[in-house]
């Protein structure tokens, strides 16, 4: 189910670079969602204000929790009581985000279905690299769904670490397509995973400086933990809740263009990328997704907290 979206995108023009298919994977001459062109390579204008909008509400995140609680023993809830509020709680949940767990669901079977349809192609061919990589998103989409699980049921810092998890498994497959040589020291377990998110945030950069972030302030210990958070119902006016909704929906988005440009040579529809040359691909954007990302600034800016949006 696809919702009719619309609205006016605020968003920074940055450039885009190419990825070449060489003997050796693919090759990065320019990045992809950031910064100059490498090997001269002409940039090619592209909109990044979901990456934008979410990195910059996740500085604001490390603020302290709106709703903070003197008391600390009214936090610490016999283990009985967990399910009962739970279920409260995502009854709040689902009452104020419906609209954009409506979005964030069109998304999320976008992404089933490429993942499906390409690892089914990738097993008639014979493809080791795409069905080892393809298992990798799995999982890495599995993590999206615990992060929205945890969320809606109350928890407001743990789905970051899911994120966190699933931009590694994510990094990982990026590596892997510029370093097929690599799939190897994947399958023996010699493959220092935390490392190969060198290798994606010069094809993603909002992956590297998210996945930062996150390690920094939430997978170790940051200032979010220097705050009581309270597992009450969720509010309207409620930030960190969008906040963590917004970063959920953005990791969708970021799965999606990873898979996309795994399987472009096993499918036949594409939303994110367009070949470039021979052996070449620049991110272009389908008017699908062009509207499905003009439907997450609609949903989300209202709710931002953070500094201003650069246009």
């Amino acid at each position: 189910m696809r919702p009719v979206l619309g609205g006016e995108v605020e968003e920074r023009e940055q450039r885009v670079g190419v990825l070449l298919q060489g003997r050796d994977g693919l090759r990065v001459l320019g990045s992809v969602l950031g910064g100059e062109p490498r090997n001269g390579v002409a940039g090619l204008r592209a909109g990044v204000g979901v990456h934008d909008l979410v990195e910059r509400g996740l500085h604001a995140r490390l603020e302290p929790l709106r709703e903070l609680v003197e008391d600390v023993a009214e936090l610490v809830e016999p283990m009985n009581r967990v399910d009962r509020e739970a279920r409260v709680v995502a009854e709040s949940f689902d009452a104020l985000s419906r609209d954009a767990v409506v979005h964030l669901e069109s998304m999320y079977s976008r992404l089933g279905g490429l993942l499906c349809v390409g690892l089914s192609n990738a097993k008639a061919a014979r493809d080791d690299l795409r069905q080892s990589c393809a298992t990798v998103l799995t999982n890495a989409m599995k993590s999206l769904s615990g992060a929205f699980a945890l969320l809606r049921t109350g928890w407001r810092l743990q789905p970051y670490l899911c994120l966190r998890s699933g931009m590694e498994a994510a990094s990982v497959v990026i590596h892997l397509l510029q370093h097929p040589g690599d799939l190897k020291k994947l399958k023996s377990g010699r493959l220092d995973s935390p490392n190969t998110i060198k290798s994606a945030k010069t094809a993603l950069p909002p992956i590297g400086r998210l996945y930062g972030l996150l390690s920094e302030e939430f997978v170790h210990v940051g200032k979010p933990f220097l705050y009581v958070q309270k597992g009450n119902v969720f509010e309207k006016s409620e930030w960190e809740m969008w906040q963590a909704l917004a970063s959920i929906a953005n990791f969708g988005l970021m799965l999606y263009v990873i898979t996309e440009l795994l399987f472009y040579d096993l499918v036949s529809e594409h939303h994110c990328w367009a070949r470039r040359g021979e052996a070449g691909y620049e991110q272009r954007w389908s008017d699908e997704m062009a509207e499905w990302r003009r439907a997450f600034v609609e949903i989300y800016k209202p709710h931002y907290r953070g500094d201003p949006v650069v246009g």
